[in-house]
């Protein structure tokens, strides 16, 4: 990682749910590109599991293990996520969303595919950009927006903080059930 690099990051397991297999696809279309932008391209995937080799293999047969890191499973996952510029998770399905919150309260903006609990989180073109799953190609165009319009990466990820501010930090959960037991009380009182 060098100090003018733009980092498209991932954490998690690394399995076949998880699918880094796509996104390391869409890192190597974007470095072979000739766009003068994605020489600024580095990738850092956070976590381990039985897809971690394959995806270094590629990033090796490729020549390009000098612009990625794959440090494994880290026990500082927050700071390594402030190192990143763009969180993309390539998931084939997922079902809590942990990770994308996680980093869209860091003011990341993101790339997810359209499954699970992407879709309810990412709000397509003010927090993020929603991808079909196993698309390397779409992947990568939509990385490619963030690399070229630095722009685009702050104000959607100023707009994905605020947003897991507004709904999903602890105040606006205390709030939602606050509002449910309201609700609650007061059909009971009207009985």
């Amino acid at each position: 990682m060098c100090h003018d690099a733009f980092v498209i990051g991932s954490v998690g397991r690394m399995d076949d749910v998880q699918n880094d297999t796509t996104l390391v696809e869409a890192f190597l279309r974007l470095i072979a590109s000739p766009h003068p932008a994605h020489a600024r391209l580095r990738l850092l995937i956070v976590g381990d599991g039985p897809t971690r080799a394959e995806c270094q293999s590629m990033l090796d047969r490729a020549g390009a293990a000098g612009r990625a890191w794959l440090p494994g499973e880290r026990a500082d996952r927050a700071r390594l996520m402030r190192a990143m510029d763009l969180m993309v998770l390539p998931a084939l399905a997922e079902s809590s969303g942990n990770v994308l919150l996680e980093a869209m309260a860091s003011g990341l903006p993101v790339v997810a595919t359209a499954v699970g609990a992407h879709k309810e989180l990412v709000q397509p073109g003010l927090t993020g950009i929603l991808v079909p799953p196993m698309s390397p190609d779409v992947m990568a165009a939509a990385i490619a927006d963030y690399c070229r319009i630095p722009d685009m990466v702050a104000r959607h990820g100023a707009r994905a903080r605020g947003n897991v501010i507004a709904h999903h930090s602890l105040p606006a959960m205390a709030r939602g059930y606050l509002a449910v037991y309201d609700a609650l009380a007061g059909a009971g009182a009207g009985s």
